[in-house]
């Protein structure tokens, strides 16, 4: 018995150690993946909900070994413009501290106080991010961290005109 209970303990921390969890890069990579759902998908995230037609993304993904939750919307205007944001939620600590590590590390700029950051790329591309300590969802205490991706419409590619 107590074998199989060292045995059992020893494959949930193997889980733990193995499972995936999401990093700013990760975040900044949304504006420019071709499947937001594939490449969460390969972080070990699952899809509990898929509100996306056509261009428009919008999903939540759950990873139930690290117990984060990801909301992905990405809208892309008639005239061009491109929007991405990344509602992201985790219960460990050590994981939100990584990633606001690595704000403070990677270029952005405070504005405001020391919650809401940006980074400018050109007159036309930005990101963004807010960072909330605790939010309650559903009963249970999450630390948050929002991102936002824009680009203009200046940004965009012709798209050629379709022939009939």
């Amino acid at each position: 018995m107590k074998k199989l209970s060292l045995f059992l303990f020893l494959i949930i921390a193997i889980i733990f150690c193995f499972a995936q969890s999401v990093s700013l890069k990760d975040f900044e990579r949304m504006n420019s993946v071709k499947s937001p759902k594939e490449y969460l998908a390969k972080k070990d995230f699952t899809v509990k909900q898929d509100s996306s037609s056509g261009e428009n993304i919008k999903l939540k993904l759950i990873n139930r070994a690290t117990r984060e939750i990801i909301y992905v919307t990405s809208i892309k205007d008639s005239e061009g413009a491109r929007s991405v944001e990344v509602d992201y939620f985790t219960e460990s600590k050590e994981e939100y501290a990584k990633i606001v590590h690595a704000v403070l590390k990677s270029g952005y700029n405070p504005i405001r106080d020391n919650r809401h950051y940006d980074k400018r790329v050109g007159s036309y591309e930005t990101h963004n991010l807010v960072l909330r300590e605790m939010v309650a969802v559903k009963d249970k205490d999450y630390y948050n961290i929002k991102y936002s991706y824009y680009a203009g419409k200046e940004l965009s590619m012709p798209t050629p005109p379709v022939s009939k």
